[in-house]
């Protein structure tokens, strides 16, 4: 097997490439746009972005690898199954836009209420984003990688150009939506251009309903996972301030920006996981187990690097405004760790269609994560948000599968991923020539 020549190796090139490509841009913006609104201000359109985020289940609500793994499974029927996702992607928007805004106005100041207006608009634009599974299940990711570059550079200038003259706060908000709409419109050009099944578009009320029955254990495990990653930055703000989570954010950026480390790298697989179950359960093994080892040791080098550096990274990129955030990040960097677990194990349970396995383990971490944020930040401050992020994800994306038999097997897969012995026999024996 040539791996470096191989589609999917190509494939998982093209979206590591965008992302090592936006990285250092997007901590220059933040880092900049930090500096130049402060704790407070930046607080402000953190909290308007988390609480809009907490209904963004209904947007990426799991129907992108439900779409992903069908498409793959049915490439005849790849036309009904795009209709279908675009249909639920928009409504999903929709009513994600139209639920946020009356709570917003109910619950917050005017300032607020109109920054979450602004935010909440992106939610009309997702319909298009689809197309990234149908791109992702031909191994084609360098289309959307593109034309996703291109717009995120130009609204990066739109950023620096705010910076520089010195635009208030409301500016930064109108970006959000607008880089959304930019992206949608392009993915609907690159769509049509390259041939992709949408011209003739077709309502098959039997993929519609196939496709809510798979999904709909992930949307609501999706709204656990938005909630309790978005959760603690809108009770900071209640029992703390802006300030507090404006330097909170700061702390977790840094994570937050290669979150798409084991979520790349595990979507780019997913169709061969597929594959490799329509083989053998011994070879879904072995492929969970390659994948999930091979993403694990990579987040934890990198966890181990924000740990040691976390002093270096904040100071120097964020000013000694923010020095706070650096013992949120050492904290808040084993996320990291506990997500390639969580996200390997997901796409397992994807494959296997037990998608409501995904719902029971989530849950399970927003609840122990409401607790511990209840207890910890009026006691701790925002490190004890951090800490609860650790020891809910830990649960949610490890712990969880000791606990119910029919999941042993992931637990016994994700306990020998952390034996590195067979995946580098693994790669030795592989033809790199």
């Amino acid at each position: 097997m040539n791996l470096f020549k191989s589609f999917r190796f190509l494939n998982l090139y093209w979206l590591f490439s965008d992302k090592l490509i936006r990285i250092p841009f997007t901590i220059l913006i933040s880092s900049l746009m930090a500096r130049y609104l402060g704790p407070a201000d930046l607080g402000l359109i953190v909290f308007a972005v988390s609480f809009f985020g907490i209904f963004g289940f209904l947007i990426n609500s799991g129907i992108e690898e439900i779409i992903t793994r069908n498409l793959v499974q049915e490439p005849e029927n790849a036309e009904s199954i795009l209709a279908m996702g675009l249909l639920l992607k928009f409504c999903g928007g929709l009513i994600a836009t139209i639920v946020a805004l009356p709570i917003g106005y109910y619950f917050f100041t005017f300032d607020e209420f109109l920054l979450i207006v602004i935010v909440a608009s992106s939610g009309l634009f997702y319909g298009p984003f689809i197309l990234e599974s149908y791109f992702n299940s031909r191994y084609e990711s360098k289309f959307i990688v593109r034309v996703g570059l291109v717009i995120f550079l130009f609204s990066s200038f739109l950023k620096l150009i705010g910076i520089f003259f010195k635009l208030n706060l409301y500016y930064f908000g109108f970006l959000v939506p607008l880089e959304i709409l930019l992206i949608s419109i392009a993915y609907l050009y690159l769509g049509f251009s390259k041939t992709v099944p949408l011209k003739k578009t077709k309502v098959n009320k039997v993929i519609l309903i196939d496709v809510l029955r798979d999904s709909y254990p992930l949307i609501i495990s999706g709204f656990a996972v938005t909630f309790y990653m978005k959760m603690d930055q809108i009770m900071i703000k209640s029992m703390l301030g802006n300030v507090d989570l404006g330097i909170f954010s700061v702390g977790i950026r840094f994570v937050e920006n290669l979150y798409f480390v084991p979520m790349l790298i595990t979507s780019s697989f997913l169709p061969m996981l597929v594959e490799e179950k329509s083989k053998s359960i011994q070879d879904l093994d072995r492929a969970t187990y390659m994948l999930t080892s091979s993403t694990l040791f990579i987040c934890m080098l990198i966890s181990g690097s924000f740990y040691i550096f976390s002093d270096t990274f904040i100071n120097f990129f964020f000013g000694m405004e923010y020095l706070k955030a650096i013992p949120i990040l050492k904290v808040y960097a084993f996320t990291l760790v506990f997500t390639a677990l969580g996200v390997s194990s997901s796409r397992r349970l994807l494959v296997e269609n037990r998608q409501n396995l995904s719902l029971f383990r989530t849950i399970s971490g927003l609840l122990i994560n409401l607790i511990l944020n209840f207890l910890w930040i009026p006691k701790y401050g925002s490190i004890g948000a951090a800490w609860a992020s650790v020891i809910s994800n830990a649960f949610a994306s490890f712990l969880f599968y000791g606990f119910i038999p029919s999941t042993w097997s992931i637990f016994k897969l994700q306990c020998s991923s952390f034996n590195p012995v067979p995946l580098i026999r693994y790669y030795k024996n592989l033809n790199l020539k």
